[in-house]
């Protein structure tokens, strides 16, 4: 039998706000609503997510999968970093083929997350962690570059 899962009267109200939004983190709630309190917001997309009308990401991370059209956009706020490897040539056309895993080049974090249908990579390139647009994509020189320091991810 199908449990119904209401929402209270705040998490209809927060609901009404970010159903349309893609990504939703702690941020965007205290935007709309300075005055819940940080662990009330997080409390609130907990439940969300427990309900099934969010999908976690990570720790402060949520996205609603109805609307989430760009996996890098979401990969990028997880981890600061940028697109790099054959996510970056894929961006230039340089490959064909789509790749579903994601790479992000960070300055220090090491980690894999496995989201949907794509796998997010978090590689290091400490002090090389340079070289990219506004978009936080490499440049073509610079992807190049990483793809000869990352042979073994290609």
């Amino acid at each position: 039998m199908h449990k119904n899962n209401y929402l209270s009267r705040t998490e209809q109200e927060i609901w009404g706000y970010i159903s349309s939004k893609d990504i939703i983190d702690n941020e965007l709630l205290k935007l709309i609503f300075p005055d819940l309190s940080q662990n009330n917001r997080n409390k609130i997309l907990h439940s969300l997510f427990k309900k099934g009308y969010l999908k976690r990401a990570s720790r402060d991370v949520y996205y609603n999968l109805n609307n989430l059209d760009d996996y890098y956009k979401l990969a990028l706020k997880i981890y600061p970093g940028y697109i790099g490897l054959t996510s970056a040539l894929k961006y230039y056309n340089l490959i064909e083929y789509e790749d579903f895993t994601i790479f992000i080049i960070t300055e220090k974090k090491y980690k894999t997350i496995s989201l949907e249908n794509y796998t997010l990579k978090y590689l290091p390139l400490k002090e090389l962690c340079t070289g990219f647009t506004g978009i936080r994509i490499s440049t073509v020189e610079k992807t190049l570059f990483d793809c000869f320091l990352k042979i073994k991810y290609l």
